[in-house]
């Protein structure tokens, strides 16, 4: 009975856990969303949970729920005792997996985020060249003439798109 006590409580310690990597992962937008550095350390933080659950059950020297299991008397497969160290080896090895893809994805997503800002940041950047362009009165077809010792950005002078240094 103290083992199913320990293995449940366990349990639920791990959906909990298991609960809070669904909104690490989402892309919905939220008021407080965690740094992608962050998102990152909490999932690997979880690892340990999903293995020492499924290292607990595999390595478990009686049976969890033993009476139920026992009741069915099967003589098919492997002894329930086997069948539950399978599973625990199973839990063990599919949750690592799970957390090591949801690490992969939640990077993916950091890489993406960072392009969409850097883009965000160009556009802005651009923005304000055009609004100064307009204010000096320099439009896109007009030449812009360096004064004499300046130098351009792109090495010539009468591109419409230099900027003397």
């Amino acid at each position: 009975m103290e083992i199913e006590q320990t293995v449940g409580r366990r349990s639920v310690i791990a959906v909990g856990v298991g609960g809070a990597a669904v909104s690490l992962l989402g892309i919905d937008p939220m008021p407080n969303r965690l740094p992608h550095y962050l998102r990152m350390l909490l999932i690997f933080i979880t690892l340990p949970f999903h293995a020492f659950l499924g290292v607990t059950i595999m390595g478990s020297t009686r049976l969890i729920a033993e009476e139920w299991y026992l009741a069915f008397e099967r003589s098919w497969g492997l002894s329930p005792m086997e069948d539950q160290s399978w599973a625990g080896g199973l839990m063990w090895a599919t949750g690592d997996i799970t957390m090591f893809a949801a690490m992969i994805t939640i990077f993916i997503q950091w890489i993406q985020d960072s392009n969409r800002e850097a883009k965000r940041v160009d556009r802005a950047l651009d923005r304000e060249e055009a609004q100064r362009a307009r204010q000096a009165g320099l439009g896109y077809d007009s030449v812009h003439v360096c004064p004499p010792g300046g130098k351009s950005k792109f090495g010539g002078c009468l591109s419409s798109a230099a900027r003397c240094l």
